[in-house]
């Protein structure tokens, strides 16, 4: 092939070390904001809205995974506009600290990779790896119960895969972040970004006053029942899930085993702790959950944001629930909250980077069915 197609997903240059371009590639950049290095407008989770199908031999894409509410979505999107036989390079993280906040989705452990990528997806795997070995420690008592104070990661890792044919017929997520995230939230509009701007330097101006060891909560405007968002330290209380109707599952539980044996409403109060990032396809299980669920009841979710390398699933910011717990999968998100700050040492690097371990939500059971045109089967 003497000059390929190559689509580089998320190309907008925001260092100074911009990746270079081999001469012999025909590069179309592509980005959800304009700058230097895009060619092409468009936002990664509807890619067929303004590229051909089957027209790439390649797809590259550096540090934008953990950017993309809803990476499932992105891989059906990728598949579109692959030719048959057709590669993609990601590199993206396993453990890292929080940044572009609040466009700041998930982290990737190795076993996430068969999810994402796999012959129903129409891919198949060539090769993945952990980079930048590294080292995550709790600050001072911020270990959550049961959770190592200090674990090995990997700062980065990359995968490469090749389109093997179409996505099975029952794999279609019809959402895009505009449908789900906040106005200003992500990617702002033009005539939004000011607004977006001011409130990102009113956030950094509160955290630079904050103790090292504070807890920054990021806290969702609308008013919700959860009072452990109240006070300086939250940790893993459950005030509002005292009641004998709570059901709090353990993390060693067979969660979709267990969805199967419950009886539709049965469950007023559910708590999860530890266990949405351990399900290989998450975005799938709230649904199910939902079924358990009455209208108004409340779901409770503790996830690992920062996880050992040992441990192979997705993790979650808190920012991530969004594109989980909406009207589409039978909720309304109450509250989200990054807590348990750690710090990220990273082989070669002089000073640790600031991160969080836990991310929580809390989440309201809506009247109605999930959205049949949500599937995942």
């Amino acid at each position: 092939m003497s000059r390929p197609r190559v689509l580089e997903l998320g190309s907008r240059r925001v260092t100074p070390a911009a990746w270079p371009r081999p001469e012999h590639w025909d590069v179309t950049g592509v980005d959800v904001r304009d700058g230097p290095g895009v060619d092409l407008v468009a936002d990664a989770h509807a890619l067929h809205r303004a590229l051909p199908a089957s027209h790439f031999d390649a797809v590259y894409s550096h540090a934008v995974f953990e950017h993309l509410l809803m990476p499932w979505v992105v891989a059906l999107e990728l598949n579109r506009v692959l030719v048959p036989g057709g590669v993609a390079w990601i590199v993206t993280h396993e453990a890292f600290p929080r940044h572009e906040h609040p466009w700041d989705f998930w982290r990737f452990g190795t076993g996430c990779w068969t999810s994402l990528f796999e012959a129903r997806t129409g891919f198949e795997i060539l090769d993945s790896r952990g980079l930048h070995p590294s080292r995550v420690r709790a600050r001072g008592g911020a270990a959550s119960p049961g959770q190592a104070r200090e674990f090995d990661g990997h700062s980065g890792c990359e995968i490469q895969v090749r389109k093997i044919g179409a996505p099975v017929a029952t794999l279609d997520w019809p959402l895009t972040p505009a449908e789900l995230l906040p106005a200003a939230h992500f990617y702002p509009a033009p005539g939004r970004r000011r607004v977006a701007g001011l409130a990102r330097r009113a956030r950094e101006a509160l955290a630079s006053r904050m103790p090292r060891d504070a807890d920054p909560l990021e806290v969702s405007r609308t008013p919700g029942p959860w009072t452990l968002l109240v006070g300086p330290q939250p940790r893993r209380p459950l005030p509002d899930f005292a009641a004998p109707d709570t059901r709090e599952l353990p993390a060693d539980v067979d969660l979709r085993a267990w969805c199967a044996e419950q009886a539709p409403g049965s469950v007023a109060k559910l708590a999860l702790l530890d266990l949405a990032q351990r399900d290989p396809r998450p975005w799938s299980l709230i649904p199910e959950l939902a079924r358990l669920l009455p209208p108004g009841g409340l779901l409770y979710l503790d996830a690992a944001f920062t996880a050992p390398t040992s441990e192979p699933g997705f993790r979650l910011s808190a920012e991530a629930f969004r594109g989980l717990l909406h009207a589409g999968t039978g909720f309304e998100l109450q509250a989200v909250a990054q807590v348990d700050p750690a710090d990220l040492l990273e082989n070669g690097r002089p000073a640790p980077a600031p991160c969080y371990l836990r991310s929580l939500a809390l989440a309201r059971r809506l009247p109605g069915a999930p959205d049949a045109g949500l599937r995942w089967h």
